[in-house]
C-alpha cells in the first residue's frame, strides 16, 4: 500500500552511561518506512489533551520499538507517542500481506 513510497528512517537507540561514559543515543539500525505530517491533530485521553502528534511513521508490521528510541528523518528526530496496529491484527485476524503499522510521532530535541 504505502510501501512503495517509503524511504530510509534511521533508529537511535539509548545507551546507558557507565562510569566515565556518558549516556548518549547510539544508531541502532534503518528501516524502510513513510513519516507523514498529520493536520493538527491532537491525541486525548479521557476527554483531555495530552499531546500533540507531530507526525504519523507507516512501517512494515513487524518492526519494533524500544521504550527510548528516537526515529530520524532527514535530520529531524521524532519520539514514538504511540502505536496503531497489533501484531496480531484487528480482533486476532492473522494480518493480510502489504499491511503496515503505524505509529503516532511527536519532536524531539534528545540525542542531538
Amino acid at each position: 500500500m504505502f510501501s512503495r513510497y517509503y524511504k530510509d528512517i534511521n533508529v537511535y537507540t539509548f545507551q546507558e552511561g557507565y562510569f566515565s561514559t556518558p549516556a548518549e543515543y547510539v544508531f541502532n539500525r534503518t528501516i524502510k518506512g513513510l513519516i507523514q505530517n498529520p493536520s493538527n491533530v491532537k491525541t486525548f485521553n479521557n476527554g483531555k489533551d495530552t499531546s500533540s502528534i507531530s507526525g504519523v511513521l507507516f512501517c512494515d508490521i513487524k518492526e519494533t520499538f524500544g521504550e527510548k528510541d528516537i526515529i530520524e528523518f532527514n535530520g529531524i528526530r521524532f519520539k514514538i507517542a504511540g502505536a496503531g496496529s497489533q501484531p496480531l491484527g484487528v480482533s486476532g485476524i492473522t494480518p493480510q500481506a502489504g499491511q503496515h503499522a503505524e505509529y503516532n510521532l511527536v519532536y524531539t530535541q534528545e540525542g542531538i
